[in-house]
């Protein structure tokens, strides 16, 4: 699962026999819960590292926060709503393309457990580097 056999960017894993199985890879109420969170620390900006389809960076954005969102997989960003896919870019966490301290508040959640060991320690660095602030959820793997 590195980055050049990337699964995340076959569809299957999003919505299909691996991955997310059964209804898919869809807009999970938990996420609005996450969001209430964000809210709450009244951030200035925002990186969702991990961002998927983007639905918490479409979300924010609308209600006028200045959010970016990451993540590995080409497919999931192709899937997102086109008022955001400007706010998006496809980059793993360990490689994050922006200026230290860019972000008032960095936010991710069930991405780090799918981080290859070899790059974990690179990731929280990245994290660091261009966070004020972190916030982050991790999801339990199913297995």
């Amino acid at each position: 699962m590195e980055l050049g056999g990337n699964i995340y960017n076959n569809p299957e894993y999003w919505k299909g026999d691996i991955g997310y199985r059964g209804q898919g890879y869809i807009d999970f109420p938990i996420n609005w819960i996450k969001e209430g969170c964000i809210i709450f620390r009244h951030p200035f900006s925002i990186l969702d590292v991990g961002c998927a389809f983007g639905y918490t960076v479409r979300r924010l954005h609308r209600l006028g926060f200045d959010i970016w969102g990451i993540d590995i997989s080409s497919y999931a960003i192709s899937q997102s709503s086109p008022e955001i896919k400007t706010r998006l870019l496809c980059t793993p966490a360990w490689d994050i393309p922006f200026d230290d301290k860019s972000f008032n508040l960095i936010f991710s959640s069930g991405m780090l457990e799918h981080i290859p060991q070899k790059y974990l320690e690179k990731t929280i660095s990245e994290l660091q580097r261009v966070g004020v602030q972190g916030l982050i959820g991790v999801a339990c793997k199913d297995d």
